[in-house]
């Protein structure tokens, strides 16, 4: 029956489209890796390709589990993805704003919220850091990133660190665990990018 109503939904959809849903499914499940993968390569194959406005549809539904899945795919590909999509979201960053979202149909609905708006938060800040500086720490090998610090002018390097520095400020907000600290497959999935990508960024400060 799952699987039946699974196909209902993306039925009259394009292949992309397709893919976008069945990665941000309104389940308990974290991303499947099989659409995950589809379309990163999607993004290196087609680095014009506007993904993001698939992605805007999703971030406008009301269950954080959609909501939640999204911002997962959406960070993955903005670090592993083509250059190309992360420029495009660095146009519009307030895009990934999620203050505004809110399901409250359950104690768990409500802390997911919370981490909603934190991380939507975060990836917003990213996409502005990236605009400003052309700059992406954690899509570039540590001595590389440490090279692009240690190339700037004191005067620049002054301007550019409060920037990074909010960046990581608002990464370590992000808390992705419930109430009671046991935590959800989603959640879990969030939280296993955030120390991947926290650990990069203090690696590269620290060589600076």
């Amino acid at each position: 029956m799952t699987n039946v109503v699974r196909n209902l939904s993306v039925v009259g959809l394009s292949d992309i489209e397709t893919t976008v849903v069945k990665a941000t499914y309104d389940d308990d499940d974290k991303p499947k890796p099989k659409h995950v993968d589809a379309l990163l390569r999607l993004s290196l194959r087609s680095p014009n390709m506007d993904l993001m406005s698939l992605f805007r549809a999703r971030l406008a539904e009301k269950s954080w589990n959609v909501v939640l899945k999204t911002l997962v795919v959406v960070h993955r590909l903005m670090n592993e993805g083509s250059e190309g999509f992360l420029r495009i979201v660095s146009e519009k960053p307030l895009e990934l704003n999620t203050q505004s979202f809110s399901d409250r149909k359950s104690s768990l609905a409500w802390a997911m919220t919370r981490l909603v708006h934190v991380y939507g938060d975060y990836l917003c800040e990213k996409a502005t850091v990236f605009r400003n500086l052309q700059f992406c720490g954690e899509r570039m090998p540590t001595k590389e990133s440490s090279k692009f610090f240690m190339e700037l002018s004191l005067q620049k390097l002054v301007i550019v660190m409060p920037h990074i520095q909010m960046q990581l400020d608002k990464l370590l907000c992000c808390t992705p665990f419930t109430e009671d600290d046991q935590p959800h497959p989603i959640a879990a999935q969030a939280s296993s990018l955030f120390i991947r990508y926290a650990y990069s960024s203090f690696r590269t400060l620290r060589r600076v």
